[in-house]
């Protein structure tokens, strides 16, 4: 993945896990790597996948038991997150499988993908995420205040930050700073504001090899348990569960520190 690609994904192998009731303010892509996936999306259950994409705060659960999924978090404020936008349209969820099954036709097994070096799952990730997004475009100029906006949360996360902080840095009222937030960004800045937080402390427990404590303060958390109420809301599973870059979980990026 180019740079700027990589700063805005969050992406790993799941190996047979099963994760709880959550949303987040990014968009989700789920791919089949051996076995297919169910996902309970507003009370419908979809049974066999091989490919979804999924909207911003659409709560959801999956259940990939008896398989291997790879699974990308994108920033909605990316030009990734702009293209699966465009691509959802309106719609909570996205199938892919159709697409998918043509591109993989003979899935992998759980053990050959288990023993895939970091090089070839990042590879894979790669070629995955260019193909689900090929045709997909990425319309329109985004407003460069929301640009040095969020160049400056992100360059502050370890500080208090509120909304008033980062009007004064883009010369524009707090009111308008707020709606200018779900404008391009998606999100209401205080959703804004928790995902990049996470992110960063994912950032810095699998990138860092910080602990869950130590994590949480760089990114700005007031404790350690602030941080995992959040993040078990966020996806599904305690901390500590996915954080631990364990055989159930292989992060591509981060790369492991």
């Amino acid at each position: 993945m180019s740079a700027s690609i990589e700063k805005n994904v969050i992406s790993f192998l799941a190996h047979d896990v099963q994760v709880e009731v959550h949303r987040h303010h990014c968009f989700q892509i789920l791919l089949s790597v051996s076995a297919s996936f169910s996902s309970r999306i507003g009370g419908v259950v979809h049974e066999g996948r091989r490919a979804l994409v999924i909207g911003q705060n659409v709560a959801h659960a999956c259940n990939g038991l008896g398989g291997s999924n790879l699974i990308f978090f994108i920033d909605a404020d990316s030009r990734t997150g702009w293209q699966l936008k465009q691509m959802l349209d309106g719609q909570a969820v996205l199938d892919l499988s159709d697409m998918w099954l043509e591109a993989q036709p003979d899935p992998s097994s759980l053990a050959e993908v288990h023993g895939w070096s970091h090089a070839q799952r990042r590879d894979f990730a790669e070629r995955s995420l260019a193909l689900l997004t090929a045709d997909a475009r990425a319309d329109g100029t985004r407003d460069e205040r929301i640009e040095l906006a969020i160049a400056w949360v992100e360059a502050h996360l370890h500080e208090r930050i509120a909304l008033p902080d980062v009007a004064a840095q883009i010369h524009l009222s707090p009111e308008r700073t707020r709606h200018l937030f779900v404008q391009e960004a998606g999100v209401a800045f205080s959703q804004f504001l928790m995902w990049k937080r996470i992110k960063a402390a994912i950032v810095q427990a699998v990138g860092a090899g910080a602990s869950l404590t130590e994590a949480a303060a760089c990114a700005g958390f007031a404790d350690q348990a602030h941080f995992c109420r959040l993040f078990r809301r966020t996806f599904g599973i305690p901390a500590g569960g996915l954080l631990q870059n364990s055989r159930s979980i292989q992060f591509i990026h981060p790369q492991v520190g």
